[in-house]
């Protein structure tokens, strides 16, 4: 008897494949200058190592080694989350950095790894749509031409967009950044400092501004907001003129008490309330104007050593002058039609302090020193109340204009040469 014979059939098996790592970004080095273009896998970091010698890293793996630039870098990466780290471990990087990340959520840093490190020209960076962040989080970083930082529309999922410029950074060439919706500028500028912000927060937030108290701007200073609210703080030293337009939305400004104005101050507010708080120093004169809101406020603690001229046009403003408060020149408040409650407590040096008010309700008390100045007070239509409770300036004159209005004095008699009219 035969036996069967059993056919063995051959199996196969996938084996697997050695690893290969495919590079997402690419690197070149035209006309002596960096470039670095792609989509990363992960974290970018570009290292000058030596002078001139660079290092490109994607997510861990060098894509590039001691590759030679002396005229400059580029980077560009596309659309997506990027995180771009340029660093150095040398004093200075020749020619310009360009950054551009296009759109996602995307954070820069421009740091050292040891000791200062200056890029010598032009530090230019461009982000897209999203949540981005620009950062200088480590060492001291000079840039010795123009940093322009621009970072596009935000969409608020993160927060907006941020920009952090720490006290350790010097910037030469000035500064100018667009439509951060968070900033924090704590180094030192030398040149123009320019600040757009034109639209609001998508995260429901204000704007916010912070110049802080390690800031000296060498320079002029310009903040311009447009629709949305924004809160801006000066704490820090600008030796030139300040210039503030906050648009449309509920605004504040503060000129906290460590900030120094060596120039003018001109601050606009926008057709909304707009609160003022100036507790610092402007070494020339002051211009506030608060147009129009419901509740405009201004509040005085500081010092301008020039004149000052105050205008609203607001249903309500509020203008505290208090005991500390300083005016070097004359003082000029008009506020036109509004429900108006100002108080003058402070010292005025110059030869004039005049309030016009309109044909709302206005409320004005002086009870601080002019003593070299003609007090002139004219309220306008409405039912007004002038109240006089201190004898230190030169002449009075103070007319209720029509309505039934009410004056009080409380300073004692009334100096030569002084007109009080129109008070029932």
């Amino acid at each position: 008897m035969k036996r069967s014979k059993t056919r063995q059939r051959a199996r196969f098996c996938l084996e697997q494949l050695e690893s290969r790592w495919v590079p997402s970004v690419s690197v070149s080095n035209p006309n002596d200058v960096l470039n670095v273009t792609g989509d990363p896998n992960g974290v970018l970091t570009v290292t000058q190592t030596a002078p001139g010698l660079w290092t490109v890293n994607d997510n861990g793996t060098d894509v590039a080694i001691d590759i030679t630039a002396n005229s400059g870098v580029n980077i560009t990466t596309q659309g997506g989350d990027d995180t771009v780290i340029l660093n150095s471990t040398t004093p200075d990087i020749t020619g310009s950095v360009q950054i551009n990340t296009g759109n996602g959520d995307d954070t820069v840093h421009i740091q050292n790894a040891g000791g200062a490190v200056t890029i010598q020209n032009l530090l230019l960076i461009t982000t897209g749509n999203g949540d981005d962040t620009v950062d200088f989080p480590g060492g001291a970083v000079t840039v010795g031409g123009l940093t322009s930082i621009n970072m596009g529309p935000a969409l608020g999922l993160l927060g907006g967009d941020f920009a952090n410029i720490q006290a350790t950074a010097t910037l030469q060439g000035g500064l100018v950044v667009s439509e951060a919706n968070t900033l924090n500028l704590a180094g030192d500028v030398t040149g123009q400092t320019t600040i757009n912000n034109s639209a609001p927060n998508p995260a429901g937030v204000p704007n916010s501004i912070t110049i802080a108290s390690t800031a000296l701007l060498t320079g002029n200073l310009s903040i311009t907001d447009g629709a949305g609210d924004e809160a801006a703080t000066l704490g820090g030293t600008v030796t030139g003129n300040a210039t503030v337009f906050q648009g449309d939305g509920a605004n504040t400004f503060t000129l906290s008490g460590t900030g120094v104005i060596r120039g003018a101050l001109n601050y606009n507010g926008g057709n909304n309330d707009d609160t003022v708080s100036l507790a610092g120093i402007v070494r020339g004169s002051a211009t506030v104007n608060l147009r129009s809101g419901s509740t405009n406020t201004l509040t005085m603690d500081g010092r301008v050593l020039g004149t000052m001229s105050v205008t609203g046009s607001g249903a309500a403003n509020n203008l505290n002058f208090n005991a500390a408060s300083v005016i070097g020149g004359n003082l000029t408040m008009n506020l036109s039609t509004g429900a108006n409650l100002v108080g003058i407590n402070g010292t005025v040096g110059g030869s004039s302090l005049s309030y016009t008010g309109g044909g709302g309700v206005d409320n004005v008390t002086f009870g601080g020193t002019a003593g070299g100045a003609r007090l002139t007070v004219n309220l306008g239509a409405g039912n007004d109340i002038f109240a006089l409770t201190s004898n230190k300036y030169a002449t009075l004159s103070a007319d209720g204009g029509s309505g039934t209005d009410t004056f009080t004095n409380t300073s004692g008699p009334i100096h030569a040469g002084s007109t009080v009219k129109n008070f029932e």
